[in-house]
């Protein structure tokens, strides 16, 4: 399914990467705060499982170490 898909480790990081652009638009026409943007960013990545310490994040970490997520 669709989910399925989104829900891979490139998918993630791809959705990041979104989440990281619509930020820098939000900044330009003044939706956001610069101050707040690694707040915002921290969400994303929680929420994504592409950053921060959780379980997601270490898994994520070392399937790229090991060459498995580009």
């Amino acid at each position: 399914t669709m989910l399925d898909k989104l829900t891979t480790p490139k998918a993630r990081n791809w959705l990041y990467g979104i989440a990281f652009s619509g930020l820098t638009v939000a900044v330009a026409y003044n939706l956001v705060a610069p101050e707040h943007v690694p707040v915002w960013l921290d969400l994303a990545a929680n929420v994504l499982g592409v950053g921060g310490t959780g379980t997601a994040a270490v898994v994520l970490k070392q399937q790229r170490k090991d060459g498995v997520v580009e």
